[in-house]
């Protein structure tokens, strides 16, 4: 019977925006959360283009377990202002959630989890080298970590998302100014030119 306990909610939210929705690929199919080696838990998801990786320090679970997330569970879990002590906890087949230090729960749901085992994320984290070049990839998944930011910290203080290229073929490593999560991104097969497209300069005429 799982234990999990979640000092910081909306980062399961917001993992969970970039989890599979392909019926094929059910293993991917929500959060996977399994202890971190200094302490708390990772919460890791990807639909196998792009992945985000959150690290709640406080929190643990006595197995790894890969989570689905439904609408109901995201609305009660995204990031709110107003709720600066909210806690996820599972035990006894139940999914809780508090908004407050007191009870009760604010949501309450069975506990159930995804069926298949969950990938070795580790392995796609690029290995960056000091020479980078510039890999194209698919905007939209750039968009993705934007809504994930935005549900696991709100207006989040983090005005720029850097890519660091590990090669042109490579993934790209995710970053922002938190130093609770990371994101992977796949590249994509381009045919676009690495050359400006036209011209700035005007050009000179020769007589």
């Amino acid at each position: 019977m799982t234990k999990l306990k979640l000092s910081n909610p909306a980062y399961l939210a917001a993992a969970s925006l970039v989890a599979s929705t392909d019926e094929t690929r059910y293993y991917l199919q929500g959060v996977h959360i399994e202890s971190a080696p200094e302490g708390g838990v990772f919460l890791v998801a990807t639909n196998s283009h792009a992945m985000s990786v959150f690290w709640d320090r406080d929190g643990n679970v006595d197995a790894p377990v890969t989570l689905p997330v439904s609408r109901a569970l995201f609305a009660a879990t995204k990031y709110a202002p107003k709720y600066q002590s909210r806690r996820l906890e599972v035990s006894d087949n139940i999914i809780r959630v508090w908004n407050g230090v007191d009870p009760p729960p604010s949501y309450m749901q069975h506990f159930s989890q995804t069926e298949g085992e969950f990938p070795n994320w580790r392995r796609v984290i690029p290995k960056l080298k000091k020479k980078r070049t510039s890999p194209a990839f698919n905007s939209s998944y750039l968009a993705a970590f934007d809504k994930t930011l935005i549900a696991a910290f709100g207006a989040y203080p983090f005005n720029e998302i850097r890519l660091i290229c590990s090669g042109e073929k490579g993934p790209v490593l995710v970053r922002t100014g938190s130093t609770d999560w990371f994101g992977v991104l796949m590249p994509v097969i381009s045919q676009t030119s690495s050359e400006l497209p036209f011209s700035i300069e005007a050009k000179t005429t020769e007589k």
